[in-house]
């Protein structure tokens, strides 16, 4: 007996289909899903006498363009959920700590950039430290990336999608290799 062959037609509809979907959707659409950094739990978890962290209050900035602005607010809370991971994983989570981290994202632009053949990431987090609240420290971290475009839809979200991770993961041990933030944090 021969195995049933779809017919032509419907093979065509949909593989139309799929490449109308993989296409509709940017390339840098969507955040990765956040892996701890060892790097940075490494430098969390050596600082001698280390006071226990509360993460706090994370906000974006508002932009012109509604897309942008929800892009940028998935983006605060991938960060604050990053920051709060990282520092879970060093021991330094607490919610009874008297530190709190506070951040707003002032600037998240990830894309495309016009007529250059290249993708840029790049992000401005400002960040405060505060003891029942009294500003301790405020920092703005900031990462530049950019990157080639690449051929299929497939490859260009997968490599945007480990850029993005590595940009996130880069702008965090920023804040933790900040010799201000070691001693602001130091109990």
């Amino acid at each position: 007996m021969r195995a049933h062959r779809p017919h032509p037609l419907r093979v065509f509809a949909l593989r139309a289909v799929i490449a109308a979907t993989a296409l509709s959707a940017p390339a840098w659409a969507g955040l990765p899903e956040y892996r701890v950094s060892v790097a940075n739990t490494d430098i969390l978890s050596h600082q001698t006498d280390a006071a226990p962290l509360r993460v706090g209050r994370f906000t974006a900035a508002r932009g012109a363009d509604d897309q942008a602005t929800r892009e940028a607010a998935e983006a605060t809370v991938y960060l604050r959920d990053a920051l709060s991971a990282e520092l879970q994983a060093a021991g330094r989570l607490s919610a009874q700590a008297t530190i709190d981290i506070d951040g707003d994202l002032r600037r998240y632009q990830v894309g495309p950039a016009p007529s250059s053949g290249i993708n840029r990431a790049s992000v401005v987090l400002h960040v405060s430290l505060r003891r029942d609240g009294a500003a301790l420290m405020e920092r703005d971290l900031s990462i530049e990336q950019v990157w080639p475009h690449a051929g299929t839809p497939w490859i260009a979200r997968s490599l945007t999608s480990d850029r993005l991770l590595t940009a996130m993961q880069t702008l965090l041990r920023q804040l933790y290799s900040d010799p201000q933030f070691k001693r602001v944090t130091a109990r």
